[in-house]
């Protein structure tokens, strides 16, 4: 069994430093995807399977981030770029032709607000909960699922 530090290690291997003067959307990605990961693995809070479950979440956030904004620095991300991430969430479709479970929608957005909560960003509009958010999202664009 590994132990938390070559676990960490593991995970940051994936997501190499991109040595480069220019903000590629892979330098972004890697960057903010290998602070997460040093965040999520220095922490007790909540079982180990749902912190890496959580963790996949905010990476998959992360990815999302980085193709779809001119953000550069984790710190930087705001309420409405969460919003948009839930929004592409809801409109997302399987392979199948299927949208996504609401379970997995609200396991995404709870493992981006866990990561808030651990960098303890003071948003009012963050501390209302996934359903909250999602309910809210649905309604203001009119989405039906």
């Amino acid at each position: 069994m590994f132990n938390r530090q070559q676990q960490m290690l593991k995970f940051l291997e994936k997501y190499p430093v991109v040595e480069s003067g220019k903000w590629t959307s892979e330098k972004v990605k890697n960057d903010m995807s290998r602070e997460v990961i040093k965040v999520f693995f220095n922490t007790n809070y909540k079982s180990t399977s749902a912190r890496m479950r959580y963790l996949r979440a905010t990476l998959n956030f992360i990815d999302y981030i980085s193709k779809n904004t001119k953000v550069k620095y984790i710190d930087n991300i705001k309420f409405y770029h969460l919003k948009e991430y839930i929004i592409f969430l809801l409109k997302k479709e399987k392979s199948t032709g299927a949208k996504l479970e609401e379970s997995y929608i609200h396991t995404e957005v709870n493992g981006i607000l866990y990561y808030f909560k651990l960098k303890k960003i003071n948003n009012p509009k963050l501390q209302k909960g996934a359903s909250y958010l999602i309910q809210e999202v649905k309604r203001k664009n009119d989405i039906k699922q």
